[in-house]
């Protein structure tokens, strides 16, 4: 077992909420990830490397609007739709 990179071994994870015109917030939940038991296998810590590589990681000033594809219109293997990062190509959004 390893210690879950979401929460770091904490068991919690803090969650910023961002909407438009208001001040962030934050709360504090049980982690998404572990399920608050801090440690993950190894098989599932390899599972998020390769999704976080789909990620898009640019900065609020670097992000640029790219493409919107609908439901299991997209190759890059995310049926849902969502959104492409203009800048680095990857995902943004979902749902």
């Amino acid at each position: 077992m390893l210690q879950c990179p979401t929460c770091k071994g904490e068991g919690i994870q803090t969650c910023e909420v961002h909407e438009l015109g208001k001040e962030v917030h934050s709360f504090e939940t049980t982690c998404v990830v572990c399920d608050g038991d801090k440690e993950i296998t190894e098989e599932l810590a390899e599972q998020l490397k390769e999704q976080d590589k789909l990620w898009c990681r640019c900065t609020s000033i670097e992000y640029t609007f790219g493409s919107y594809p609908e439901d299991g219109e997209c190759n890059c293997g995310v049926h849902k739709h969502h959104v492409h990062c203009g800048t680095c190509g990857k995902i943004s959004q979902i749902g």
